[in-house]
């Protein structure tokens, strides 16, 4: 019998043997307690606090044992392990929250205390100590000197672990996590500084291959860029917290990243919604800006993760002019290059559909296909193909992009390549705002190909009104305060149609989308749109 990955490591990992190796001294106590800046959400205890289940979703109770039942895949079993919900119990600050918190560590030591397939894997245990050190006090506090002792020597055992497994995890977005575990095991507990070197170290490598010279990551997800920003705060508080040297490399991150991520943020506040990502919450970017110390303004230009920012007065228009990421980073990138979005002051009009962040693979490839943003389809395919289980086939795929200002003007021309491979048609868009924000103009032109259909599509935020008008030539939008826009075409049939907007990830709101239907020609197709504001 062959053995795979995954069986040699229940044989080895799961043995007692293994156990028996994980063993050591217990540290005494904890060292330093990282700070943990970030405010929980008391709301979202409540499900842990008003039933009797002890996990949000699942209908077993105290008596029982919480951890199992779902795959693997689960998200909502992989949020379980981590304990990032130990941040919304305190922010509670009741002693039930308390006690609820208490009883599901203890759970967890009994239960997963020894090596676990899903519970153990570097990234989840990773993040999992990380709370466990920067939430220790809340979840000690009235403990017993035994409840102690378990409580150390599971972290201990974790971290030899981590120790022997750290160089076998996964070397994308997700190594950050097992390295910041680490990170703080060697800090927090007395005889574990020697992996402080060696996470260092790491860390500064995977800083170096991931973030960019303009500050974004390599897979181009703008919540992901915030979430590792996030991250990345907290261990360059837990080193000046335990008076340890901050390494240039992760303070040069921190820098860069906060400019980018304002390229990447609407009027409303919320992000923009590319290559997986989610729109966030006003709270959670203003606070991550907060502690992250940088004050500089969003950059207009980040030629490096492929966005562009075009912003006059009250308009700013976002538009992803970026080659699509190499594997692995491309798990959740979208098919979408030229596609863009727009915000009026604080107020969303023209969007892409978002991202699913759940289980269900029909959906994740649904909302990742170019029909599900503000951009170009042929022959309903997608302008990049997407893999299967993930990932994209872009190895040649290359976007380009000229852009010039005068007196407030903005041009931007960019093409891309990706029907090439397949339909020989290339895409070239063509976008000018106007220095008063108020007149937006488009060509979309597709050449090399004679045969086909095409659809531009226009998706608009949920709170947005839209009617056709004039005899059908043009569409009439209306944001949320009243104010109106219209939009204008040359070269296709306009019209309108149903659309969804995912912003969070999860609940999808009904929404509408202007589409520019028309045929290639001997010659290709060129298509102009006019997008300005009307007088009401």
């Amino acid at each position: 019998m062959v053995l795979t990955w995954p069986k040699f490591n229940r044989c080895v990992f799961g043995s007692r043997f293994y156990h028996w190796i994980l063993s050591g001294r217990i540290p005494e106590h904890i060292q330093t307690i990282p700070p943990h800046p970030w405010p929980g959400n008391p709301s979202a205890a409540e499900p842990f606090l008003d039933s009797p289940s002890l996990l949000p979703g699942i209908t077993k109770y105290l008596d029982d044992v919480p951890w199992h039942g779902f795959a693997d895949t689960d998200p909502k079993a992989r949020m379980y392990h981590r304990f990032a919900w130990l941040t919304d119990l305190q922010a509670v600050g009741t002693e039930a929250a308390r006690k609820q918190a208490q009883a599901l560590l203890k759970s967890w030591i009994a239960d997963q205390g020894s090596w676990q397939p899903l519970s153990w894997q570097p990234e989840i245990l990773g993040e999992r100590l990380s709370h466990w050190l920067q939430h220790q006090s809340f979840l000690t506090q009235n403990f017993s000197d035994e409840e102690i002792l378990k409580f150390s020597d599971s972290i201990a055992r974790q971290l030899r672990h981590l120790k022997r497994v750290i160089g076998t995890s996964t070397q994308d977005e997700r190594s950050f996590l097992p390295l910041k575990g680490m990170i703080y095991g060697s800090i927090c507990l007395s005889g574990f500084d020697a992996l402080l070197k060696d996470g260092l170290s790491r860390l500064e490598k995977a800083i170096e291959k991931q973030i960019l010279p303009d500050g974004g990551h390599i897979s181009r997800n703008p919540s992901l860029m915030l979430q590792l920003l996030r991250h990345f705060i907290d261990i360059r508080a837990a080193l000046i917290n335990s008076q340890t040297e901050v390494p240039v490399s992760l303070q040069r991150a921190i820098d860069r990243m906060g400019p980018i991520l304002r390229c990447l943020r609407h009027g409303d506040g919320g992000l923009a919604l590319f290559n997986g990502g989610t729109a966030e919450t006003n709270d959670e970017i203003n606070q991550t800006f907060l502690q992250s110390g940088t004050k500089t303004k969003a950059i207009s230009n980040a030629p490096h993760t492929g966005y562009q920012r075009l912003a006059a007065k009250r308009t700013v228009i976002i538009v992803d002019a970026g080659n699509p990421p190499a594997p692995p980073f491309d798990r959740h990138a979208h098919a979408a290059p030229l596609s863009f979005e727009m915000s009026i002051g604080k107020e969303c009009l023209i969007v892409n559909c978002g991202s699913f962040t759940g289980n269900d693979p029909a959906w994740h490839n649904a909302l990742r296909a170019t029909a599900a943003h503000s951009g170009v389809t042929i022959n309903d395919v997608n302008a990049v193909e997407i893999l299967p289980k993930g990932g994209l086939t872009s190895k040649n795929v290359k976007v380009e992009y000229e852009r010039q200002e005068s007196d407030g003007n903005i041009w931007f021309e960019a093409s891309h390549n990706g029907y090439g491979p397949r339909l020989k048609i290339n895409h070239k868009r063509r976008l000018y705002l106007s220095a008063d924000g108020n007149d937006i103009r488009g060509d979309d032109e597709l050449t090399g190909g004679t045969v086909g259909s095409f659809a531009i599509r226009f998706h608009f935020h949920p709170d947005v009104r839209a009617s056709l008008v004039q005899d059908g030539s043009a569409v009439l939008v209306r944001l949320k305060n009243g104010e109106g826009w219209r939009l204008r075409v040359n070269g296709g049939a306009l019209s309108l149609d149903d659309s969804i907007y995912l912003s969070d990830g999860r609940n999808a709101k009904r929404s509408q989308q202007a589409v520019i239907l028309g045929n290639l020609g001997p010659d290709g197709a060129l298509v102009k749109w006019r997008l300005d504001r009307v007088n009401n």
